[in-house]
């Protein structure tokens, strides 16, 4: 089971581990149907965005999101843990 990206997007907004975007130009002949919501404009959807893909895998590897994510998985962590609460938690531990 993998967390969703839109989610795990939500929580590193609120945590600021990742800067909101300014709305990117949607493509003229984009699918209107695919959204996505790093880029905030259409053409392809959320879970399929490969440049989210790749920050996301940045925080990772910074293990900024490791925990969050293990935790929103059934039976591991917190399951009321967020980036926000993970990122407090993680300054208090230094």
């Amino acid at each position: 089971m993998t967390v969703p990206r839109g989610k795990i997007l939500d929580e590193a907004l609120k945590a600021e581990l990742i800067p909101a975007l300014k709305q990117a130009q949607t493509p003229h002949n984009a699918d209107i149907v695919k959204h996505c919501q790093y880029h905030c404009n259409y053409g392809h959807m959320t879970e399929g965005c490969q440049a989210l893909k790749d920050k996301i895998e940045e925080l990772v590897q910074a293990s900024h999101i490791r925990k969050f994510i293990r935790s929103l998985l059934p039976h591991h962590g917190h399951p009321n843990m967020t980036l926000t609460t993970l990122k407090t938690k993680n300054a208090l531990d230094e």
